[in-house]
């Protein structure tokens, strides 16, 4: 399996590869495009998370090529028909700079990748909504080499799409930056809506509403605290206090985790494993890259059973980020915690 690592400036490049990265990939917004949209180009917004020039990408894609690492970048947002000659120019320049793939989302940026024989790696993101061999077969078709399957899916569900999926790659994502959402069916970074999105109303009962963040917050949706922390009556406008130990987060934090899965990825055939975060501190984008090369790594010892291998890589997580037990509630695949459980491994 290939590991796939996010980065965000040519300094995080050999240190990543050298922790284990087989694959790199990022975002690019250009200042030519931020000047005329105010949505960024990818699923990332900003905060250090995106180039925005070519020239220091460049020397990034020669220091990844020298090690033979390919670097794929991300367009991976819908796009509109007037955006479309801009992002062409942009993807131009790209192809100049010999970039090695392409992330995508958008359905028509393909059509129109594919009208324009544009012919670099092309990988449909989780976005493309990707739930079962059909939809696997109707991306093949159009010319993706991988597909990244949503986090929604389970490892059942996983098995079955890639026995129908011979030819078309999978990835799945392994580490960091969970969303409870389906990323296809996302609204939350909806062009303009990053200002206004502390005010969201996540649910509503009769006359009272649930807030799920402060309304001063200014940031894009998955910043959200996933816990409501005020209540406001319609009516009234009053803020009602409440008791937050009655709503726990659906989150805990961005360190989850889906390591113990990889021996199950391995034997049902995934061929990438993608590493989130392309915004995160640089330590913890090596200290994942290095926890999952190293599971890969037990993964390939002969003979190894599952109980042993989710064993070491329990205190291999441990070695790494000083957290011995594991709760199950940071878990991307939960039905293998429950499996552990069920081997008395707890």
């Amino acid at each position: 399996m290939k590991l796939s690592s996010p980065f965000s400036s040519k300094e995080e490049v050999i240190p990543l590869i050298e922790a284990g990265a087989n694959e790199l990939y990022c975002g690019i917004v250009p200042n030519e495009y931020s000047k005329k949209y105010s949505y960024t180009l990818n699923r990332r917004h900003g905060y250090g998370a995106n180039f925005d020039s070519f020239e220091e990408l460049e020397k990034s894609l020669i220091i990844a090529h020298r090690k033979n690492v390919k670097v794929y970048i991300t367009l991976n947002c819908f796009y509109v028909q007037e955006q479309y000659p801009l992002i062409l120019k942009i993807i131009k320049k790209l192809i100049d700079i010999d970039v090695d793939g392409f992330v995508l989302a958008d359905i028509g940026l393909l059509f129109l990748l594919r009208e324009r024989g544009i012919k670099k790696d092309i990988c449909m993101g989780t976005l493309g909504t990707v739930f079962n061999s059909k939809a696997v077969s109707f991306y093949y078709k159009l010319g993706v080499s991988r597909i990244i399957l949503s986090r929604h899916l389970t490892i059942n569900e996983i098995e079955v799409i890639a026995s129908n999926s011979n030819k078309t790659e999978l990835g799945v994502f392994i580490l960091y930056e969970p969303c409870h959402y389906v990323d296809g069916f996302c609204t939350l970074h909806a062009p303009d809506t990053s200002k206004k999105i502390g005010q969201a109303v996540v649910a509503k009962n009769k006359n009272v509403s649930f807030i799920s963040s402060h309304l001063a917050f200014n940031g894009s949706g998955c910043s959200l605290v996933d816990s409501p922390r005020f209540i406001f009556n319609d009516k009234t406008g009053k803020e009602i206090k409440i008791n937050e130990k009655s709503f726990p987060p659906v989150i805990s934090n961005n360190l989850i985790c889906g390591a113990c899965a990889i021996y199950d990825f391995n034997k049902i055939g995934i061929s990438s494993l993608k590493i989130a975060g392309r915004g995160m501190p640089i330590d913890l984008k090596i200290k994942g890259t290095r926890f999952i090369r190293e599971a890969l790594n037990i993964v390939k010892k002969k003979d190894i059973s599952k109980e042993h291998f989710i064993k070491e890589i329990q205190q291999l997580h441990g070695k790494i980020y000083g957290m011995m037990k594991c709760s199950g509630f940071n878990c991307y695949y939960p039905s293998v915690f429950s499996q552990k459980n069920n081997l008395k491994m707890r």
